[in-house]
C-alpha cells in the first residue's frame, strides 16, 4: 500500500467519524426539540386544569353566595331594595 493510499483511507475515516458525530449532535438536538415541545404542552395543559379548577370554586362560592342572599330576603323586601338602573335612550 502506498502513502497516499492510506492517507486517503485515513480521510475517508476521518470524515466518516465526523459525518457519525454531526448525525449524534443533531440527533440530540431534535430529541431536545421534541422533549422541550412535550414540557410546554404539558405545562399549558395544567395551567388549562388549573383555570378550571379555579372557575368551578368560583362558581360554587357564587352560588352559596346566591343561596344565601336568598335566604335572607323575603319576596317583600324585594320591592324596596332600590337597584340604580341606566336611563334608557329613545333615540
Amino acid at each position: 500500500m502506498t502513502r497516499a493510499g492510506h492517507t486517503q483511507e485515513r480521510a475517508v475515516g476521518v470524515s466518516l467519524t465526523c459525518r457519525l458525530a454531526v448525525l449524534i449532535v443533531g440527533l440530540g438536538v431534535i430529541s431536545l426539540s421534541l422533549l422541550s415541545y412535550r414540557q410546554l404542552r404539558l405545562q399549558a395543559f395544567h395551567e388549562q386544569s388549573a383555570a378550571r379548577l379555579r372557575q368551578t370554586q368560583q362558581d360554587k362560592e357564587l352560588w352559596r353566595l346566591r343561596s344565601e342572599i336568598s335566604m335572607r330576603i323575603t319576596p317583600e323586601q324585594i320591592g324596596v331594595i332600590d337597584v340604580p338602573t341606566e336611563p334608557t335612550s329613545d333615540e
